[in-house]
């Protein structure tokens, strides 16, 4: 659930139907409104808020009771979807389209602030461009900036409808997917002034050519006062409307013209450049030629401002490099720890705390945070800030809030309604703070830069082995999303979390499931079920492989056994029978072709019998699995299988007089075999972005991560690892990195198998995977020891990694120890 606040403003529902000249129903006119809300997920107070029936992949019009019973009485609905008559104390809005009225009001907002908007967008660098401008900007000028990536169509509005009135400066990120986008994105920023940071080849889904791109990107600066950007990306030509054109590059003809760039001091980079027809430079904590262009871009910007150069060269120092996702981690005391502090103003705050009530549904959440970087001259306005912040946090249920800080403590009264403990200082937090408080808790860390809150990370954190596996949490939702796509709408989805998630996790990517609402979650063994809902899972879980010593925890815990044969049948019913069961749902696995577990055809009729007498248990689903459904060359197979399968079904139909739910599809069937989706699919691989069908548009959720822990210059003809089987016969520089095959990367991918990458460079194996780490050839690569390395991700593919090596990709994700570091990045 997303909520946004309207600051220092206060309206009534009349007010709000007046703004968008929509036909209302207000028999209540006068009720206030101080949310937005558009997804009841993690809507816990209701109260005071106005409720977006956005028809989208879910028709928010489905979800009005769920709202209503949070405490929801205002609602924006679709013009020709009647007013429900079980709400007679709601006001109701009708609209013809329910996000462009949310955008309406976001623009009458933005037309409220008189402030400066500045309007960021690019393919690339726009959070970090916009970011870093805040982290410049904000010790001396009140700035607001939309919340994380809030750059879309729903984002920007939401971050308009947000915005400061008392700022000075508005830092709103537009970002564009189709044709069209921008033109509706400008209507609403209306932003004084532009930054283009670049146009990329590699963004051009949906474009003609990075022409057409371009030419979209460009359509929010058509009304402003001034833009900045790059010749090598834009010609200036097409931005003549704009009255000041500011502009950097290497070459001559530029306001800031890059000279040199070269290492600077402790590791540092010395940027050198001309402006004004005077040399000038500055040094960033960063090597990369991202950073470094993005450090240039605010670097112009702020020398246009007249910012003061020795000001300017003292804060490009102090920059540092940006989450752009939450974290999630695994902390002491079986907690989990979301690790979100990387920056700390209101609006970023509330998306995380909206993270962390998904995480914990509300129960045993901690939260540490800092005082709040405001401005030495904001001194007055303090109290008010505070008082904001209190009343957000009473909104989250908190078991505890630890105050970091000497400014927070000042208004620590605020906080009464929860227990609270409060520290001078990040020192004396660490040197203070009883660990034993953390036992199974989710905490949330997020506070200001200055308060070097990764101490806090690092000493609450359960692991600190340096190679680790990233999980994105919203890849993962993406593939659900896109899953759903190929899919008929009343077609349930079970996502399969077997086998710690195929090496990936367990609750951590259920919960992220379970928000995301699918229908069904299925494991291997009772175990892995029992421990989904210990940590909070409630949706349907089916175990694939119950053993009879398991029964009473089977239906303790409220989990589904798979019944794949008449014995296993029978000894569930009489054990369901001693516990007074009635209608335990159960599914019947039946065989096909496959040959592992299921039902043959002539075993049916004796199990039908007993379910068809007794009402002990009932057949939830019926299913079968495919044995080559991504094989092209077994199509007439397959087909069988599906003929076969759907004449047991209907055999199971004629006997039972009730309904119930048959899949057959895993992850290749949902993509190749349309005609087999049934009632549902069973997706798997396909959920962590891994399968040759192209047509799923899947994202990447997995990515193994290391760093270079030595660099060594060896002779010619020395030998590398165990057994000399690596050779540099011409001499050269060996990476030795921090994982080895106790951590899940096979010895098969040694000599030169496999690969790294290493920035943007590859750097194959070279030798014999050791037990612990292993060796690359990095002769003639500008690297060095620290470098981050990744492991497998999106260069190289798992996939194809995996074929190098005679593997198939499960075998990759399965092996990942569990002395690896598991990450879940959200955003």
């Amino acid at each position: 659930m997303n909520l946004i606040e309207m600051n220092a403003m206060n309206y009534s529902i009349s007010d709000i139907a007046q703004q968008l000249d929509a036909v209302a129903y207000l028999p209540f006119p006068n009720m206030p409104i101080e949310k937005l809300a558009y997804d009841t997920r993690l809507l816990n107070q209701g109260e005071r808020s106005l409720f977006f029936a956005l028809q989208a992949e879910r028709d928010g019009h489905a979800y009005i009771p769920q709202a209503y019973a949070l405490g929801v009485r205002n609602f924006v609905i679709h013009s020709l979807y009647p007013i429900p008559e079980d709400f007679q104390d709601c006001n109701f809005i009708k609209v013809p389209d329910s996000l462009q009225a949310l955008q309406t009001l976001a623009k009458k907002r933005r037309e409220a602030y008189s402030g400066q908007v500045i309007g960021i967008t690019g393919s690339n660098g726009k959070t970090i461009v916009k970011e870093w401008l805040y982290q410049l900007l904000s010790p001396d000028r009140r700035i607001y900036q939309s919340p994380k990536s809030y750059n879309s169509q729903l984002g920007v509005a939401l971050a308009l409808w947000d915005i400061d009135p008392d700022s000075e400066i508005a830092l709103i990120e537009a970002g564009i997917s189709l044709p069209g986008e921008m033109q509706k994105l400008q209507k609403m920023i209306l932003p004084d002034q532009g930054i283009l940071t670049n146009i990329k080849e590699a963004h051009l889904v949906n474009f003609k050519d990075s022409k057409a791109l371009l030419n979209e990107k460009i359509q929010l600066f058509k009304a402003v006062k001034q833009v900045l950007y790059s010749p090598q990306y834009l010609d200036g030509q097409q931005l003549q409307s704009a009255p000041l054109l500011l502009s950097w590059g290497y070459s001559t003809g530029v306001s800031l013209q890059i000279t040199d760039t070269k290492p600077g001091t402790a590791g540092k980079t010395l940027i050198e450049g001309i402006y004004k027809g005077r040399q000038t430079h500055i040094e960033i904590p960063f090597k990369d030629q991202a950073s470094i262009e993005n450090a240039v871009i605010c670097w112009a910007y702020l020398l246009h401002m007249g910012m003061e150069e020795t000001i300017i060269q003292a804060r490009m120092q102090e920059l540092r490099p940006l989450q752009m996702r939450m974290q999630l981690k695994h902390g002491l005391h079986q907690s989990l720890l979301i690790d979100d502090a990387y920056s700390f103003d209101l609006a970023s705050l509330r998306i995380a705390l909206q993270f962390l009530y998904q995480q914990s549904s509300g129960e045993n959440a901690i939260l540490i945070i800092s005082d709040l970087p405001l401005m030495q001259s904001d001194t007055k306005r303090a109290p008010l800030i505070y008082a904001q912040l209190a009343a957000l946090l009473k909104e989250s249920p908190l078991r505890h809030l630890i105050g970091i800080g000497p400014q927070i403590q000042v208004f620590q009264e605020l906080f009464s309604w929860t227990d609270c403990s409060f520290y001078p200082n990040t020192a004396s937090f660490l040197e203070d703070f009883d660990t034993q408080m953390l036992y199974q808790c989710t905490l949330l860390i997020k506070g200001a830069r200055s308060f070097a809150f990764e101490q806090i990370t690092q000493r609450l954190s359960l692991q600190t082995h340096d190679t680790r596996l990233e999980i994105n949490l919203n890849a993962l939702s993406h593939n659900l999303k896109q899953i759903r796509k190929q899919v008929p709408v009343k077609t349930k989805i079970m996502g399969m979390v077997k086998a710690f998630s195929y090496g990936s996790g367990s609750y951590e990517l259920a919960r992220q499931l379970q928000f995301d609402q699918i229908d069904y979650l299925g494991v291997a063994y009772i175990d892995e079920g029992i421990s989904l809902r210990e940590h909070g899972i409630h949706t349907p879980i089916m175990v694939m492989n119950p053993n009879p010593q398991h029964f009473q925890a089977m239906i303790a815990h409220k989990l589904e056994p798979e019944i794949y044969s008449y014995p296993l049948l029978e000894s569930f019913f009489k054990y369901a029978q001693t516990q007074q069961a009635h209608a335990y749902p159960i599914h019947l696995k039946i065989e096909t072709g496959m040959n592992r577990l299921g039902f043959s055809e002539s075993e049916l009729s004796k199990a039908l019998s007993l379910l068809s007498q007794h009402e002990t248990l009932k057949v939830k689903s019926v299913f079968s699995h495919f044995a080559a459904a991504s094989d092209p060359m077994e199509q007439d197979f397959t087909q069988a299988q599906i003929q076969q399968f759907t004449k047991l079904s209907n055999q199971i139909s004629a006997v039972l007089a009730y309904p119930f739910i048959k899949h057959m599809c895993n992850s290749d069937g949902i993509a190749q075999h349309p005609t087999a989706h049934f009632g549902m699919v069973r997706a798997g691989i396909a959920l962590y972005g891994i399968s040759a069908a192209q047509q799923l548009n899947l994202q990447q959720v997995l990515q193994l991560k290391t760093h270079i822990a030595q660099i060594k210059n060896l002779g010619p003809g020395e030998t590398i690892g165990y057994n000399r089987h690596g050779v540099l016969k011409a001499g050269g520089r060996i990476a030795t990195v921090n994982i080895g095959y106790a951590d899940g990367y096979d010895r098969r991918l040694g000599n030169g198998v496999g690969y790294m990458s290493i920035g943007s460079y590859r750097a194959p194996t070279i030798g014999a995977i050791c037990m612990d780490m292993c060796m690359l050839d990095v002769t003639g690569l500008p690297v060095q020891e620290g470098d981050e390395v990744l492991v497998w991700g999106a260069d190289p593919d798992i996939s194809d990694l995996a074929a190098a090596a005679g593997m198939i990709p499960y075998e990759l994700l399965t092996n990942i120890s569990q002395r690896v570091k598991r990450i879940y990045l959200h955003e």
